[in-house]
């Protein structure tokens, strides 16, 4: 249990600042990672990335396609979530990989591929 899928077409959802947000990833240990075949088909992904428990702790989330990092993205101890735009490069893998911390739990909703 180091890391949940959350689907809109399911009503699933998890809250990052008192926000809902779908169609993502949240991670509750840094010791979980997650894989998305990518297929060559995608030049980025929009999505917002924040914290969803222990907001006093800085964290960070690697996005990593086809072994080289394209995009580390900071949280800030307290910082609101993040709009961000990764590049996938039209890659085949995309691995999401969230760094370590004494207290890490992030999420990554409101994904689209483009």
């Amino acid at each position: 249990y180091y890391c949940n899928v959350y689907s809109s077409g399911n009503g699933e959802s998890f809250s990052m600042a008192g926000e809902k947000y779908s169609d993502g990833i949240r991670f509750s240990d840094s010791a979980g990672y997650a894989l998305f075949n990518l297929n060559s088909k995608y030049s980025s992904v929009e999505c917002v990335v924040g914290h969803t428990r222990y907001e006093s702790y800085d964290k960070e989330v690697s996005f990593i396609v086809d072994g080289k990092v394209v995009k580390t993205v900071e949280l800030e101890a307290q910082c609101l979530p993040k709009k961000v735009n990764i590049p996938l490069k039209y890659g085949l893998q995309l691995k999401i990989v969230p760094g370590v911390s004494d207290s890490f739990e992030i999420g990554i909703g409101n994904m689209q591929v483009q």
